[in-house]
């Protein structure tokens, strides 16, 4: 579960790190566990560096109100169904490697990179593991498209019934963050809308956005030298307190 993620990480770092804050970088699911770590033990990170994962109330908040974040966030009923563990081995890793390894430039998946995915994602129990993380979302939209929903809903045993919540009932979480942070964000994200960045001011008290126009939700391995001087550039910088800095970065 996600609290008990939280948790974990939070023992980690103070077992590495016993005499000061650490400096926190994290990708995606990453960043899911990243935020509310960062909320919940302050105490333990003194900046917070987030690349594409939307921070939990601005990305609750578009879920409820953005019929296209509901568009894109449709996969994750495949991710928690029954099948999914089926869905993701057949053909070769299909689904993997054509649907969620998407990238917005040539040659950066290629067949080689893929290998080595696909010999991690063959050892015993890890697809599983992966779709862990689905499976313990507490909370997602029904899909738009989804003409069978309202069955589902009423089927008690069903772990569809367990996460996915009408709109009107789901809860946008109160995540705040008090250290400096920075948001590297790819625009061509096909999980995320950018819209999750609007109004993070108001629970990310020193936020810098930087954005990376046609990249995708991969833009580490797309853009590694700008994300890693952005990050660099970052780290260095003399912390600002209650500073709210905006850059735009683009092609």
């Amino acid at each position: 579960t996600v609290p008990n993620l939280i948790a974990f990480i939070a023992q980690f770092i103070a077992a590495i790190s016993p005499t000061e804050p650490v400096i926190l970088v994290a990708h995606d699911w990453g960043g899911a566990i990243a935020w509310p770590l960062a909320a919940f033990y302050p105490h333990l990170i003194s900046k917070l560096i987030i690349l594409n994962a939307a921070h939990p109330s601005t990305f609750t908040r578009e879920m409820i109100n953005n019929p296209i974040q509901r568009q894109k966030s449709a996969y994750i009923h495949q991710l928690i169904s029954p099948s999914a563990e089926t869905l993701l081995i057949e053909d070769d890793y299909r689904y993997l490697t054509e649907k969620i390894m998407v990238s917005s430039q040539e040659a950066i998946f290629t067949e080689q990179v893929l290998a080595r995915y696909k010999k991690v994602w063959g050892q015993y129990g890890a697809i599983n593991g992966m779709l862990q993380y689905y499976r313990a979302m507490p909370q997602l939209a029904p899909n738009d498209t989804d003409d069978g929903i309202e069955k589902a809903l009423a089927d008690e045993t069903s772990i569809i019934t367990r996460q996915i919540k009408k709109t009107a009932d789901i809860r946008i979480p109160n995540i705040r963050i008090n250290q400096p942070t920075l948001v590297l964000w790819g625009e061509q994200d096909l999980a995320f809308v950018n819209e999750t960045l609007n109004d993070i001011e108001r629970y990310v008290a020193d936020c810098t956005i930087k954005r990376f126009a046609n990249t995708s939700h991969w833009l580490q391995h797309e853009r590694p030298a700008e994300v890693n001087r952005a990050i660099h550039a970052f780290v260095n910088q003399p912390s600002l307190p209650m500073s709210h800095l905006h850059e735009h970065l683009h092609d």
